[in-house]
C-alpha cells in the first residue's frame, strides 16, 4: 500500500484556525487526481467555507467527515506558549513552525506551571508551533503525530477514488 500521500499530509503545518496549507494541498491533489477517479465530484470551497472542502458525488445519502487541523501552541510574549487545542505537555517534544524570520524549530520546555520553548532564536509573538512529524513505518504499523486527522482525510480521498 502506497502511504506517501498520508506521509506528506502528516508533515503539513495546519494548526487549528489556520488550516490553509492543508486545504491548498488537498485542493491541488483533488484537481490532479480526480481526472482518474470513476466519477468526478463537484468541489465546494471558498467564501463562507473557511478552510473546509466538500466533495459532492451525485445525490449523496452518505457523508464522510474528516478534519485537517493540528494541535500545538501559539508563542506568547517571551518564550511562553499557549495551547492550541489539547496537546499533551511533555518536556522535550520537538516543535516546528515559521515566522517573519523563517523556519522555527524548538523543543517544548516546562518550568513550574509555565510552558515555553527552547530554541536558538526568539520567535515572533503569535507564531504557531505544532509537533514535528516523526513518521515511523514497518511491515505492521505506521505511526506519526496527527494520524487521527490525516488518516480521516486519506480515507476520504481513497473512497472518492472508487465511487
Amino acid at each position: 500500500m502506497d502511504l506517501s500521500i498520508l506521509k506528506t499530509m502528516c508533515a503539513i503545518h495546519s494548526p487549528s484556525g489556520n488550516e490553509v496549507a492543508m486545504k491548498e494541498f488537498l485542493l491541488d491533489y483533488i484537481k490532479k487526481e480526480s481526472k482518474n477517479w470513476k466519477h468526478k465530484p463537484k468541489v465546494i470551497h471558498g467564501k463562507g467555507f473557511q478552510d473546509n472542502i466538500m466533495l459532492v458525488f451525485g445525490k449523496p445519502r452518505t457523508a464522510i467527515f474528516a478534519h485537517t487541523d493540528s494541535i500545538g501552541f501559539t508563542v506568547r510574549y517571551g518564550k511562553q506558549l499557549v495551547k492550541i487545542g489539547g496537546p499533551r505537555i511533555e518536556k522535550g517534544y520537538e516543535l516546528v513552525g515559521s515566522d517573519s524570520k523563517g523556519k522555527c524549530e524548538a523543543t517544548l520546555n516546562v518550568v513550574k506551571d509555565t510552558m515555553e520553548y527552547k530554541a536558538k532564536r526568539s520567535f515572533d509573538t503569535g507564531t504557531e508551533l505544532v509537533f514535528k512529524a516523526n513518521w515511523r513505518e514497518d511491515k505492521d504499523y505506521v505511526q506519526c503525530c496527527y494520524m487521527d486527522n490525516r488518516l480521516g482525510c486519506y480515507n476520504a480521498l481513497k473512497v472518492a477514488e472508487t465511487f
